[in-house]
């Protein structure tokens, strides 16, 4: 099961059993905004903290009454549809040098059918770092908790040293007599399917001519050339290209991570 679905799920137990489950979070915001005259202000900014974050998802028709601990079911206008469209296709967002910017790419949307009707689910994915951050009328939002907050100035001047750091990055350079041909779909295609395994966040590949946004977005291709990062995640021939040799620094975050850790190499 999604995870969309059983936050639904306890969503519609916790209205049928009169009872309260606090369900927000970091990456979870629910809303009201259950018709098309609704003021759209706030799901914008969440919009814009989630971009500027780590991505998240919004269920619109839903109101979640905290002084009396319960939810309300709204549900879902039609009419939204169009205005959520309106929303995503025109650049309501800008760069940190004021140019507006598209974020459709990063949006996937969906009707879900909930109680005697349905709600409206709004998927937010991640900027990558070298995008960050985008503006919402000149403010940048973070997702903080539950909330969205203002990026401070400080905040905002030590991405931009990130991002110029960024540009030498090793495993975006592009890979030398390497092209598009290179790289195979099928395996771009499992990468994604990874991503889906949640939440459906990107779309399976016909070919890698209509994965190039993707590719882009993501670092594995630039100026129509593949990048290691790309040739690592979907190269048809990896080795060839990079010689044979790889090494891959991390870290694991689970309990027991220290006895997991014990024995690691540079390979």
């Amino acid at each position: 099961m999604r995870i969309i679905d059983e936050i639904l799920e306890k969503i519609e137990y916790s209205i049928t059993n009169d009872t309260y489950i606090d369900l927000e979070n970091q990456k979870l915001e629910i809303k009201d905004n259950s018709n098309r005259d609704s003021d759209w202000t706030e799901i914008l900014k969440t919009i814009n903290a989630f971009l500027n974050t780590k991505g998240g998802i919004i269920i619109v028709g839903i109101k979640e009454d905290i002084i009396n601990k319960k939810y309300i079911f709204k549900g879902y206008d039609s009419n939204m549809e169009n205005k959520f469209k309106t929303i995503v296709l025109n650049p309501i967002y800008t760069d940190e040098n004021g140019a507006n910017q598209n974020i459709h790419e990063y949006i996937k949307y969906e009707t879900a059918e909930f109680g005697n009707g349905r709600v409206l689910v709004i998927f937010v994915e991640s900027l990558n770092d070298s995008d960050k951050y985008l503006f919402y009328k000149d403010v940048a939002y973070k997702r903080w908790l539950t909330g969205d907050h203002k990026i401070t100035s400080a905040e905002l001047e030590t991405q931009k040293e990130y991002k110029s750091e960024l540009i030498n990055a090793r495993e975006i350079k592009l890979v030398a007599n390497s092209k598009l041909d290179d790289l195979d779909v099928n395996k771009l295609n499992d990468y994604i399917q990874i991503l889906n395994r949640e939440v459906k966040m990107e779309n399976i590949k016909p070919s890698i001519e209509d994965a190039i946004p993707f590719l882009f977005r993501n670092g594995m291709v630039r100026d129509n050339t593949p990048t290691i990062l790309g040739i690592l995640v979907c190269g048809k021939n990896p080795g060839e290209h990079l010689h044979w040799a790889s090494q891959v620094d991390a870290y694991v975050d689970v309990p027991g991570a220290l006895e997991i850790t014990r024995n690691k190499k540079n390979i």
